[in-house]
Order: C-alpha cells, then structure tokens, then sequence
C-alpha cells in the first residue's frame, strides 16, 4: 500500500533525448500528486497512532505554538526603532551651507519640524494600536489549552463529537493565519489592515468557544448542563468584549 512503503525513486532513463515540455509537465503533476498522497499517509499514520482525538490535540498544539509566538513577537517588537538610524544618518549628513538659500532653508526646517510631528502621532497611534493588538491576542492565545484541558482530551470520538472537532479545528487553525497578518501590518504600520485581521481573529476565537460552550452531558435529557468551562467562557467573553472596545471603534 501507499502508507507502508518507501516513495519510488526516480526510475531508469528510458528512450533518447527527445523529452517535451509537456512530458516534463507531466512528471511534475505526478510528482505533486505523490507528495499530496505521501502528506495524507503521514495523517492516516498519526491518527492510527493516536486516535482521531489524540490527532486533533496535536494539531491544536501546534495552532497554539503559533499564536504564542507571534504574541512574543509583537511584545518585543518596539515601533520607535524601525528606520530610524537611516533616517537620522541622512538627516545628519547637511552638507555645505549657502547663504543665498537661507529663506528656502528656513522654509524647509519648517516642513521638517511639521514631518516630525506627523512622526511623532504616528509612533504614538502604532503605540496605541500595538498596546490594543496584544489586550485582545493574550487571551486569545488562552482559549488553547483552556479548550485541550477541558474539551478535547473529554471528548468520545463519537460521530457527533468528530463533526463538532471538524468545526472548531477549522476556527482554531484560522486564529494563526490572522494573527500574522495583524503582525505584519503593524511593522508596515498599516492599522486599518492590523484592526481588520485582528477583528477577524477575535471573531474565530469567539466561534471557537461557542462551538464547545456546553460539554454534551444533557443529551439524554435534551437539557444542558453548564461546567466549569462554560462559566470560563461566559467570563472570557466578557473580557474579549472590554478589550474589542479600540479595535471596533
């Protein structure tokens, strides 16, 4: 079978020189569809090995990696040092002066000092917006092991359990493909960019928890019976919506 071998290797040489382009072309599509059949081998394996739960928790860890540190990125990153040694190497370098352009000269520190200005609200905006940015991410970043704690590893396997795993995998892989793009509008000190993705991550982590509020120990009775992770996420969602504040202005 597929998953219990070795991939094949390259093959003998056969007939002259002669190749086309499409053959070439050819080959690549093979190649691909190998490499697409040998990656969901390497799934069927994990999950033969683990169980589909214990697949699922080792996906959302690695979701949960990334979250973290894009995080510890944006923590360190400090938006007063990008470019400014160039800019204050070229400022610096004045070079002769001539009297006869001492009213240009004039007119140009002006223009300066108002660019500085204009430099000046802007550090302060992205400031601003890097302080906002990592107020909603922290707890964000939480709903992970709060959620592998206290869902996944009670989770049966059951048909209806997988489907629900299906639509919370799918919100939680989300949250990291967001997050780095809130990551790099803000070095690009684009926030209108950094406040949609961060918006679009709130909302996957929102849906996540919303997913999984209830544990599934009311289906005999039809009634749902809260825990200690739906009182969580009634208070998590609280604070989400005090942090969201700035970005949904």
């Amino acid at each position: 079978g597929y998953c219990d071998s070795t991939p094949p290797g390259g093959g003998s040489a056969a007939g002259k020189s002669a190749k086309t382009d499409s053959n070439q072309a050819g080959k690549d599509t093979v190649t691909g569809a190998a490499g697409r059949v040998w990656d969901a081998c390497d799934v069927l394996v994990d999950v033969a090995g683990k169980g589909v739960i214990g697949f699922v928790i080792r996906r959302v860890e690695q979701y949960r990696d990334l979250v973290r540190d894009a995080v510890e990125e944006i923590e360190e990153w400090d938006p007063d040092e990008e470019g400014d040694e160039f800019f204050d190497e070229l400022l610096g370098d004045e070079g002769e002066k001539n009297d006869a352009d001492d009213e240009e000269e004039e007119e140009e520190e002006e223009e300066e000092e108002d660019d500085e200005d204009d430099d000046q609200a802007s550090k302060e905006a992205l400031h601003a917006q890097k302080k906002s940015t990592l107020r909603v991410l922290k707890p964000i970043a939480q709903i992970y092991p709060v959620i592998i704690s206290n869902r996944l590893t009670k989770a049966s396997g059951s048909l209806g359990d997988v489907r629900k795993l299906e639509a919370l995998m799918g919100d939680l892989q989300h949250i990291p493909e967001h997050v780095d793009e809130v990551a790099g509008a803000l070095y690009e000190a684009d926030l209108e960019k950094a406040g949609q993705f961060l918006r679009k991550a709130r909302d996957c982590a929102s849906n996540a928890i919303n997913s999984v509020v209830w544990p599934g120990n009311g289906k005999e009775t039809g009634e749902q019976i809260g825990d200690k992770f739906t009182t969580w996420s009634n208070t998590w969602m609280k604070v989400m919506e005090e942090v969201s504040k700035p970005i949904d202005r």
